[in-house]
């Protein structure tokens, strides 16, 4: 009989104390409402951007700058973002784009490939993002001096901040880098670009 006593306590005790857990968590989430963040996948509309600089080789230590360079970015038509649960009217926290890349210079020598682009919001209507792609590069002119001398795959960089001027048009800051990868050699492909880009959105 006693032994049925101490267990019929003990069980009292416990439920009682995991009640008041169960309550202080609660508590707990309910104060934390506001920052719940949800991941989601969406369609998108239709986006492209266009962004035009000057470019460098490094090649033989030439830091000069020359023009002109044009790359070309077409945003598939899906985006993978979060944003806060119980406020979807805000701007997206992050974005994650699949894009697909051209890359030309005045020379004539080009590239075209994928890319994936992480977009963070800075402020209200500015991103900073991050741009790594996989390109092939088509040399019709391997004396060009525009930095391109090797047909192949290579990697496409590009560093940004954008700035929403309407719900149509943004603009943006860029640093791009393509080269073959090469971290302990010359590499073959070498050029480094500072544009301005003009995007738009319908």
């Amino acid at each position: 009989m006693r032994t049925k006593i101490i267990l019929f306590l003990f069980l009292n005790v416990f439920i009682l104390n995991a009640q008041k857990n169960s309550y202080i968590l609660d508590s707990l989430n309910e104060s934390r409402k506001n920052e719940r963040g949800l991941f989601k996948l969406y369609i998108k509309k239709f986006k492209a951007e266009v962004i035009t600089g000057v470019y460098r080789t490094r090649k033989d230590n030439d830091m000069s700058f020359k023009a002109l360079n044009f790359t070309y970015l077409l945003y598939l038509p899906f985006q993978f973002d979060l944003n806060y649960a119980n406020n979807r009217a805000r701007e997206k926290l992050l974005k994650i784009n699949p894009l697909v890349v051209i890359h030309h210079s005045t020379k004539g020598n080009y590239a075209a490939g994928l890319a994936t682009k992480i977009s963070f919001l800075v402020f209200r209507k500015a991103y900073l993002s991050y741009q790594l792609g996989l390109i092939w590069c088509e040399v019709t002119n391997p004396i060009a001096g525009d930095g391109l001398t090797n047909k192949g795959f290579n990697l496409h960089h590009n560093l940004a901040f954008s700035y929403s001027i309407s719900k149509s048009i943004e603009i943006s800051l860029n640093v791009l880098h393509v080269s073959n990868g090469s971290l302990f050699k010359t590499p073959g492909n070498l050029q480094d670009v500072f544009g301005i880009g003009i995007a738009f959105m319908r």
